[in-house]
């Protein structure tokens, strides 16, 4: 890489990341690695909850949905997750930062995990008005999720992972 020249693929995901993060309404996401940057990304409504249903979607449920990480349009490492096709959306994004109040900054991997926060935002194909849609509870509402090791050992027994 040429200095001063930002790279266009972020580090791998850290492995610290993996695992069991959860809102402040009890929703959980779960990250699972599948390769550098390519990962497996659950929701569920709670640590031993079922998947949310996607009836109309390919992707059948918030179980093992594909993600890749990588450098937005902006030059930010952020977790793609793909709802619908590929490119054409829904898309749900996680981006990863660290701090607390107006001082956020894009996390590192050498950042301690637990002033993470993953802050969801939503991307191609979705609507305000798809907020009271029953496919989207999974997404609705917004917010953000910090990571909890302490409860991911329920959450594998519970889903046999």
């Amino acid at each position: 890489m040429e200095p001063g020249r930002a790279s266009n693929t972020p580090p791998p995901f850290p492995e610290g990341w993996c695992g069991l993060w959860k809102d402040p309404l009890g929703k959980v996401m779960f990250i699972r690695r599948e390769s550098e940057r390519n990962l497996l990304v659950s929701f569920t409504a709670g640590v031993q909850e079922t998947f949310f249903p996607l009836p109309t979607s390919h992707i059948g449920s918030t179980r093992h949905l594909p993600a890749v990480y990588m450098i937005d349009s902006y030059g930010v490492p952020v977790l793609q997750i793909d709802i619908g096709e590929p490119h054409r959306g829904p898309r749900y994004d996680i981006h990863f930062v660290f701090g607390e109040g107006d001082r956020l900054r894009t996390a590192e991997p050498w950042d301690i995990v637990s002033g993470i926060i993953a802050r969801p935002q939503l991307a191609l194909g979705w609507r305000a008005a798809n907020e009271e849609h029953p496919e989207l509870a999974w997404a609705y509402p917004l917010s953000n999720y910090w990571k909890a090791d302490e409860e991911e050992m329920r959450f594998r027994v519970f889903h046999g992972w």
